[in-house]
């Protein structure tokens, strides 16, 4: 992690970051193309946002022309952003290192191809920090993984 937990008295924010993945084109209607995608953040944060983001990747020869799209948020279990996808929340959880966070991105285009990425916000609750809130850079879930990891090892000793 490269921001400090705490600073003169103000609380960390910190964003992880999950893709882009390709989600890929349905077969059929009945058969979304889908990914399942998921952040890891150190156990004892707490989490404040959920966001998914879906976008149209540029087309290939012989494909649709539609164009490729800029990220669109997509509201978790809510209607579809730009039309045959949509992402549903799959849940939060621990691990004995971490906390997940799911997201099931589906697309129902034949013709479209899509990327998808997760972004999680959270505050480290150990430090039981208070004050005003700094905004950290995002970072990608894995790191975060090995950081919780780490501080699980640290701790047993």
């Amino acid at each position: 992690m490269t921001e400090e937990q705490k600073k003169d008295d103000k609380v960390v924010i910190s964003t992880a970051v999950e893709g882009p993945y390709d989600i890929g084109k349905a077969t059929n209607d009945r058969n979304p193309a889908s990914e399942l995608v998921t952040a890891y953040i150190p156990r004892d944060s707490k989490v404040i946002s959920v966001r998914a983001y879906i976008k149209n990747k540029p087309w290939g020869r012989g494909e649709c022309d539609l164009g490729t799209s800029n990220w669109v948020e997509a509201t978790l279990d809510g209607p579809e952003p730009m039309g045959w996808c949509r992402a549903f929340s799959r849940g939060q959880g621990t691990t004995s290192n971490a906390r997940w966070v799911r997201v099931l991105f589906e697309s129902w285009s034949h013709c479209n191809s899509r990327q998808c990425k997760l972004e999680v916000r959270y505050r480290n609750n150990a430090a039981n920090m208070v004050g005003d809130d700094i905004v950290g850079e995002p970072l990608e879930s894995g790191v975060l993984l090995d950081y919780s990891t780490m501080l699980a090892q640290h701790d047993k000793t």
